[in-house]
């Protein structure tokens, strides 16, 4: 019983801290995007016609208001969809799927040398506190 709800406590905790990253990080990041400019203005030039700007504005669903757009796509990616890039238009597995491996390796290589050097001062830091050394000796 003790260990579903430490889960619970675990999974609630995971769910407050993607709450803070949604809120304090994608969300500026969102609106931020939205006032510096039309993309499709820059993207296709100053000498697009206004029809290639309302076209490319329809397809991207530009057209509609931030908020409405903002609430879309926050509900998608708390479902699991994190969209298609704009600019390939390709969704991201298949484009970073064959890379993932890779990625594993590099990630547990780095963590293998990593702990190989941190985990001794961890160690060394814990038995000079316990020693009772002066504060600032400890800062290496």
């Amino acid at each position: 019983m003790k260990e579903k709800e430490a889960g619970r406590e675990i999974y609630f905790q995971k769910a407050l801290h993607s709450h803070y990253y949604i809120v304090h990080c994608v969300t500026p990041a969102f609106y931020a995007f939205a006032l510096i400019g039309d993309p499709t203005t820059s993207m296709l030039g100053t000498d697009a016609t206004p029809e290639q700007v309302a076209a490319r504005n329809r397809n991207w669903d530009l057209d509609r208001p931030v908020l409405v757009r903002y609430g879309e796509w926050l509900l998608l990616f708390l479902q699991g969809d994190m969209g298609v890039p704009q600019l390939s238009y390709e969704p991201w597995p298949p484009r970073f799927g064959p890379k993932l491996p890779i990625t594993a390796v590099l990630t547990l290589m780095a963590l293998k040398h990593g702990s190989r050097r941190l985990i001794p001062l961890g160690i060394a830091r814990d038995a000079i506190q316990i020693m009772s050394v002066p504060p600032f000796l400890l800062e290496f």
